[in-house]
């Protein structure tokens, strides 16, 4: 079977499995927010989004590097896995006990530090998941990792399911999520050694060596939390429970979406490395051309029907308890095209081993919008906090163009973007026909028509069918020239 063969089936049973995974989590999302109230899903996001920002703190830039470092031929897997393994725990135990001690010394409300104490096991056990399913896309192995988060998120489902219908808070919905975490992880694990012999291993000559190729992009996750969570953080200090809550709902589906936009560039990263250790700079740009082509085709309808169908979705999703989500939710959605537009050529940049050229760009938006969340989002709240992320998403994504270029030459052709957009624009046009149906029927309706129109303009390329069936298509040639 052919390499591209066969990252085509490994995304197709990755998408298979996401989709799986992202019916239990909407599930889960629908059944906690209807449990809880607007108010005491706040409580649970303002507690999520404290634990985010400090485990994004040392994340070490482990979880986009794992594969690279693993890639790379002049290492020995094994040894560097065991190593980043061993990294990896220290870490993450150490920062849960700062987090839960930091919690109890800020001025949070006692259930907000509660689910504080009980959600660090979540991010210890998400910690291991991240730098594990490196293994398997290293393997080309996904199918396995999309078992074992499906019997994550399944457990979860049911976790969430069995305290609700026993009358279960705020309290029961946490250990839940932590307990299904921990399976996840664990089943994870055990699956791991058998693609890659690694144990945890604490190595400090081995650890240093990985700290020099992971600290440009540590820096760069450190500052890319203050713009992407610290809204949320910032909110729950200065706003009532209940308004965290109807922003943290459809923030939890823009990072549902990110995720699935991740799923493809994680696959995609390890070929971007390969074309770069060969100086096969044409592969290179082919590559990154595709995945360009391939997330502004799934984002723009996301983004499109987003803006017409948001509050009649979360109303759906999350109750009519949070009807006022939808304005948020449209907003979100450009974000969130916006993120994984610069994500696909930040993972260009990490293939390239460029992360240094990013960081003054990160340090300078990272300062600039923290500023601008202190003094907009206590005086404005979750409209704030919403525009506020896609201005600053705008920044990232024009200095991730800028650097790829500068490095590469590379510029993103727009022919399949500008057949999205058409295909985009009749789907609207039909949708806005039809303001009285569900929800559910015009989300499928415009869903198809978005596909088949795309289809019928050449959106969606003859040689990815191809692939599917194991033909190896030849790349064209694109604008991407060593410099």
């Amino acid at each position: 079977m052919s390499l591209t063969a066969k990252i085509a089936r490994n995304t197709v049973v990755q998408l298979g499995g996401k989709a799986v995974g992202l019916m239990a989590t909407v599930m889960t999302v629908a059944i906690m927010t209807r449990a809880l109230g607007a108010a005491g899903y706040g409580a649970y996001t303002a507690a999520f989004a404290f634990l985010q920002v400090a485990f994004i703190l040392v994340d070490l830039g482990l979880q986009m590097t794992t594969v690279t470092l693993i890639s790379d031929a002049r290492r020995d897997p094994a040894t560097v896995f065991s190593n980043i393994m061993g990294l990896r725990l220290t870490t993450a135990v150490a920062m849960a006990g700062l987090a839960v001690g930091g919690a109890w010394l800020l001025n949070y409300a006692p259930d907000v530090r509660q689910s504080v104490m009980g959600l660090a096991a979540l991010f210890v056990a998400a910690d291991l998941i991240a730098v594990l399913t490196g293994v398997f896309q290293y393997r080309l192995a996904m199918a396995r990792a999309a078992m074992a988060e499906i019997a994550g998120k399944l457990a979860l489902l049911i976790g969430v399911a069995a305290a609700a219908g026993l009358g279960g808070g705020l309290r029961e919905m946490v250990m839940a999520t932590s307990a299904a975490a921990a399976l996840h992880a664990v089943l994870l694990w055990v699956l791991a050694r058998g693609l890659l012999p690694f144990r945890v291993r604490y190595d400090l000559a081995v650890w240093r060596d990985i700290a020099r190729t992971t600290w440009p992009l540590a820096l760069t996750i450190a500052f890319n939390l203050v713009y992407f969570k610290m809204d949320t953080v910032i909110l729950s200090w200065s706003w009532p429970a209940a308004d965290v809550g109807r922003y943290g709902a459809p923030y939890r589906i823009l990072e549902l979406c990110i995720n699935l936009g991740y799923l493809f560039l994680g696959l995609v990263l390890p070929l971007l490395t390969q074309a770069t250790a060969g100086s096969d700079r044409t592969r290179f740009g082919h590559l990154l051309q595709r995945s360009f082509d391939g997330i502004v085709a799934v984002t723009l309808p996301l983004v499109v029907g987003g803006a017409l169908l948001a509050t009649p979705l979360m109303v759906l999703v999350a109750g009519p308890e949070f009807s006022a989500s939808g304005p948020l939710l449209s907003i979100l959605l450009v974000a969130t095209g916006i993120i994984l537009l610069a994500a696909v050529f930040g993972y260009g940049i990490v293939a390239l081993g460029k992360q240094r050229m990013m960081l003054p760009y990160y340090a300078g938006n990272a300062a600039v919008v923290l500023v601008a969340y202190l003094i907009f989002i206590p005086r404005y709240g979750t409209l704030a906090a919403a525009w506020l992320t896609v201005g600053s998403e705008l920044v990232i994504l024009g200095a991730n163009l800028l650097v790829m270029y500068r490095v590469t030459g590379f510029v993103p052709r727009l022919m399949i973007a500008g057949k999205a957009m058409l295909a985009a624009a009749v789907m609207a046009s039909v949708l806005m026909l039809l303001p009285s149906w569900p929800v559910a029927l015009l989300v499928a309706l415009g869903g198809s028509i978005y596909l088949l129109l795309l289809r019928l303009l050449g959106g969606i390329p003859a040689d990815l069918i191809g692939s599917m069936l194991g033909r190896e298509p030849s790349p064209p040639s694109v604008r991407a020239a060593p410099r």
